[in-house]
């Protein structure tokens, strides 16, 4: 057993002893994380100064006191300078500490990981190897917020990031998925868009806890103006999405512009609209979405796609077998570009194959031989010109691909 895998099996104690689910509350673990990086020198930023964390150290022991707790809790502003985050972003502790049954958590979990020894890359591991779990937690909430494995493994070889992009995740949730497609590129201005607090919070730790460079939006994505054009945008769809009831201006612009209408409200189309209005002139937007929508009828929804064929940016429509850990709906990835005069179709089933409940091994050389290089395969993909996906009006691999 690791030393991280003994840490979570005394994480897993204290938060059992509590009666608590420990997977809704990794917003605290990850930030406690995060201290005991800073203070070993594993976690580095170049606005932080380590000796602003002597103070923290000497309250970092197995005997924490109240005041130990609260020098640890008050970190979290030199943590938001050093990142830049907005002020009392991080203040996690003080949503937690009014309670007497989590002061004693806070100061089990301090104690705890005031014991940790990692070295180098544990710290990634550690929270990689817990966000994972957390992919199988009881709450379906938690669950949607950490894409699956291969979610994550077919969007980062659909992605194809490359160094010095610009990635912004429309969908970022706590961001394991996130790390697993930029990869090992390290020079990545990585966007995060999310409004969950509590969500975005776990994403920036995750990211610190990786050493990462990044920047979190609270925002709802479809409600956004993109001010920064991208290389890279990146969506499941399926993670936030919601019927929408109330327009606003932005919605507006979209609709009028995209489906030629003024009443659509259709959350697909809103995603699909406003990050082709982000993306560069070279660069890629990924959806995922729902298999419906690829032959929806509603006048919306089916003049946008023609609006999309129209203007040449549909590249490619990948079926994909139900790898989410929260859903069992049918989907689809669909990838936009400029200029395109034939759509790629792909099956994508033969390429994943069930090793457990939520997981899949994905066959990534194979899936992307075919992918990257737009080759036809009988029964597996085929290239159909835009004025033959234009005429039938149905994006299902099954309409072309026989």
């Amino acid at each position: 057993m690791s030393n991280y895998e003994k840490y979570l099996y005394k994480l897993n104690e204290i938060w059992h002893y509590a009666a608590k689910d420990m997977m809704n509350h990794l917003n605290l673990m990850f930030y406690i994380i995060s201290i005991k990086g800073l203070i070993d020198g594993n976690i580095v930023s170049d606005m932080i100064d380590i000796g602003d964390f002597e103070k923290i150290a000497d309250a970092f022991k197995p005997d924490c006191s109240i005041d130990d707790i609260n020098t640890v809790k008050n970190a979290s502003a030199l943590i938001e300078k050093g990142f830049g985050l907005q002020h009392g972003f991080l203040d996690i502790i003080s949503e937690y500490n009014n309670s007497p049954d989590y002061t004693r958590i806070i100061k089990e979990l301090i104690s705890v990981t005031a014991e940790l020894t990692l070295e180098d890359n544990e710290y990634q591991e550690l929270a990689t190897y817990i966000l994972r779990r957390a992919s199988n937690a009881r709450c379906i909430s938690v669950r949607e917020n950490v894409l699956s494995d291969g979610v994550a493994d077919v969007l980062k070889v659909a992605a194809d990031v490359n160094e010095g992009d610009t990635v912004l995740d429309g969908s970022v949730g706590y961001g394991y998925g996130t790390l697993k497609y930029i990869s090992m590129e390290s020079n990545i201005n990585l966007i995060g868009i999310e409004k969950n607090r509590c969500s975005a919070q776990i994403f920036a730790l995750y990211m610190i806890i990786s050493g990462r460079q990044f920047s979190i939006l609270r925002d709802d994505f479809i409600s956004m103006t993109i001010d920064i054009k991208c290389d890279r945008i990146i969506m499941d769809t399926l993670i936030n999405g919601y019927n929408i009831t109330d327009l606003t201006e932005h919605h507006l612009y979209l609709s009028e512009k995209w489906t030629e209408t003024k009443s659509c409200k259709n959350y697909y189309v809103y995603c699909i609209a406003n990050a082709l209005e982000g993306m560069k002139d070279d660069g890629r937007t990924i959806m995922i979405v729902p298999r419906g929508f690829l032959s929806d009828k509603r006048s919306g929804i089916a003049s946008f796609r023609k609006n999309i064929i129209n203007r040449g940016l549909l590249k490619s429509v990948v079926a994909l077998p139900k790898i989410h850990n929260f859903t069992s709906i049918d989907t689809a990835l669909l990838i936009f570009e400029k200029n395109n005069r034939e759509v790629l179709f792909m099956d994508s089933f033969s390429f994943f194959e069930k090793s457990s409940s939520h997981s899949y091994y994905f066959d990534e050389d194979g899936f992307g031989s075919i992918f990257k290089n737009e080759y036809e395969k009988e029964h597996i993909s085929c290239k159909i010109p835009l004025d033959k996906v234009l005429e039938t009006d149905n994006w299902n691999i099954d309409t072309f691909l026989k």
